[in-house]
């Protein structure tokens, strides 16, 4: 799953990526998050730290997972 938005004109994208890769029988999900375009560093600073919501999402998929098993 890839969520995208930004500014127009490609002055600020942010782009997340979600990968679920298959590896010797189980599951890992990936998330990479990548910013672009000439005001990104200053929204970058100018935007909330989201590396714990990351986490935090990331934990809840993962006991959602064992739940389920």
């Amino acid at each position: 799953m890839i969520l995208t938005g930004g500014l127009p004109l490609g002055l600020f994208t942010g782009v997340g990526t979600f990968t679920l890769d298959h590896q010797g029988g189980m599951t890992h999900l990936r998330v990479k998050e990548e910013v672009r375009g000439p005001l990104r560093g200053l929204l970058w600073k100018a935007t909330p730290d989201t590396r714990q919501d990351l986490i935090d999402y990331v934990n809840a998929v993962k006991k959602r997972a064992e739940i389920l098993g």
